[in-house]
């Protein structure tokens, strides 16, 4: 048998740090991907709501059809849908989440009464799991075959 010589390059790590900036490149790409699929959504499923959102935000409250125009104005409502979505997408990458009309604060305000007790549970439930699958997984690898196996891997 004869050995074919090895291939220019081929198999070789390039060398200087590439290999490190395409994989670094890629995780930006796909988190680009990623928040452009979380603007789109989270912009385009207010428009599915029936019914105008201005009299949505009103709480069907009577209001004038001038009251209406200057509010749809004052929301951005009457520019161009394309111009609405690059606003919005503006206003989300700089951190600017807009007003809650239901409690007449900022968003950004209410995300921040609410996160240390989103922490704590989410940190509860995160550490009161992790023990419970070590406990188990331990238990399971050393009755191996025993009764407890198939209960802990979810079929028998």
């Amino acid at each position: 048998m004869t050995r074919h010589p090895r291939r220019q390059g081929h198999g070789v790590r390039p060398r200087g740090g590439h290999h490190v900036s395409a994989v670094c490149g890629g995780q930006v790409g796909r988190c680009g991907r990623v928040l452009l699929a979380v603007l789109v959504t989270g912009f385009f499923l207010f428009r599915l709501i029936p019914g105008d959102p201005v009299k949505y935000m009103t709480g069907g409250r009577q209001v004038s059809a001038e009251q209406l125009a200057t509010y749809r104005v004052e929301f951005g409502l009457d520019l161009p849908l394309w111009q609405q979505f690059t606003n919005y997408c503006g206003k989300a990458l700089t951190g600017d989440l807009g007003t809650s009309y239901q409690f007449n604060a900022p968003v950004i305000d209410k995300i921040s009464e609410a996160l240390p007790n989103t922490l704590l549970l989410t940190g509860t439930a995160f550490v009161l799991y992790t023990v419970l699958g070590v406990v188990l997984g331990t238990r399971s690898a050393w009755r191996h075959g025993g009764s407890g196996t198939g209960s802990t891997r979810g079929w028998r």
